[in-house]
């Protein structure tokens, strides 16, 4: 993967250029309700998604896997992709004092963590995947 960025690396900037806590990243989920409007039938698709993927909600992540795919999961994915665009944008607006200072970091980071998603030692789950990296 080449010329990766991470909104949630992003999202934790702005945060962070805002003086708000950034102990822990937010997921897609917590950062579009926290910075955009969503369209109504947002909640429901995405609650319909997660029951089928999320082990603790009887899902099984194998009906990424499943072909043909699933259209609840169709409709989960392209979703999040509709609204990572303007997320992005709403979130490069949203900077505090000295926001452009952050966009190098937030490169060198979004390579990091490429990098160490690819490590032969890469845990991708758990609790630890919450706590915000230093950018």
């Amino acid at each position: 993967m080449k010329n990766t960025y991470d909104v949630q690396l992003l999202e934790l900037a702005v945060r962070h250029s805002l003086r708000r806590s950034t102990l822990y990243v937010n997921g897609l989920s917590k950062s579009i309700e926290s910075y955009i409007r969503p369209p109504r039938e947002w909640k429901t698709i995405k609650d319909a998604g997660v029951a089928l993927f999320l082990p603790e909600k009887g899902g099984s992540y194998s009906v990424f896997e499943t072909r043909p795919v699933d259209p609840l999961i169709l409709s989960y994915c392209a979703q999040d992709v509709a609204l990572l665009l303007k997320l992005e944008k709403t979130l490069k607006r949203s900077f505090g004092p000295f926001g452009s200072d952050w966009e190098n970091r937030i490169i060198a980071g979004s390579i990091g963590r490429v990098a160490q998603a690819r490590s032969l030692v890469y845990e991708g789950a758990g609790r630890h995947r919450a706590i915000a990296p230093d950018i």
